[in-house]
């Protein structure tokens, strides 16, 4: 049952994907058809499957982590190529987690203790990122609070804090090795999204 959740989330993520090659021609040029990209969406869907099924984590569960991935290798390969992470996906994502939400609790009847999970998520997302946006007068990208309120909203609070920690550690030794080699100067921005997803998979590999 597992396998065939992450198969068909996969499936239902894609397009997303292939709607923004689609929009970007030249992007399609420069990187190909995308099949690259379909294969780590499976692989990623399946792998949090297997977790999940080893962990014991609820199908509802593990298919809101499927999409928050997915979501985020959408927003790493837009924001590594445009540095930007579009309003349109934020959107489109607090809504989906939201009727996943109404989904969970209605099935699980625990709804109220769903959406406080997640209001907890998306306020610790928010707080921390938003904190860092302000005292770094700048530093980090107004799309990057969003994205981790997203992140937040789908994943709760402490998944939040980890996938955060993992994320800003993957950054700043990406950063420290591109300014010893010279590969950018300090006031260069380097698109966080990436690291996002990789501290996703890394929660979610070291257990969820």
């Amino acid at each position: 049952m597992n396998f065939a959740a992450a198969l068909i989330t996969a499936g239902l993520s894609a397009p997303a994907f292939m709607r923004y090659k689609d929009i970007n021609e030249d992007e399609r040029k420069k990187h190909g058809s995308g099949l690259w990209a379909a294969a780590v969406f499976a692989a990623a869907d399946i792998l949090t499957a297997f977790i999940a099924g080893r962990e014991e984590t609820g199908v509802f569960s593990m298919i809101s982590m499927m999409i928050m991935l997915n979501f985020l290798f959408l927003l790493s390969f837009i924001d590594k190529n445009h540095r930007v992470i579009p309003n349109v996906y934020i959107a489109g994502a607090f809504v989906l987690r939201t009727a996943l939400i109404l989904i969970q609790g209605i099935a699980e009847h625990s709804l109220p203790a769903v959406f406080i999970s997640s209001l907890i998520g998306f306020a610790a997302g928010t707080v921390l990122t938003g904190t860092a946006y302000v005292v770094s007068r700048k530093g980090i990208g107004s799309g990057d609070v969003k994205m981790f309120a997203v992140i937040g909203y789908f994943a709760g609070g402490i998944a939040t804090v980890d996938i955060l920690i993992y994320s800003t550690v993957l950054c700043a030794l990406c950063g420290i090795l591109l300014l010893a080699f010279r590969k950018c100067g300090v006031k260069d921005r380097i698109p966080m999204a990436p690291f996002a997803f990789a501290g996703a998979m890394i929660y979610m590999i070291t257990g969820m």
